[in-house]
């Protein structure tokens, strides 16, 4: 995403005015749909079939389930 800055001059030289990118990180529907379910089966602590798919495998499931536990331990 296109912006633009003000950079300051130096030792009395006027500033400018340049154009930089952002990047932008931003998730489609579906995307927030599919966290949004992961998130909610590992806070029930669902590790049927349906929270092991909502989290993309059994692999990633364990994986964040591991950091949930870690992170509700830190409170």
């Amino acid at each position: 995403m296109p912006i633009t800055t003000y950079i300051a001059g130096l030792h009395g030289k006027p500033g400018r005015v340049s154009t930089i990118t952002v990047p932008r990180y931003d998730l489609n529907a579906g995307q927030a749909l599919r966290i949004e379910q992961c998130a909610a089966a590992l806070a029930r602590g669902e590790d049927g079939p349906a929270g092991v798919q909502a989290c993309a495998g059994p692999d990633a499931f364990a994986q964040l389930a591991e950091l949930w536990g870690q992170a509700k331990s830190a409170r």
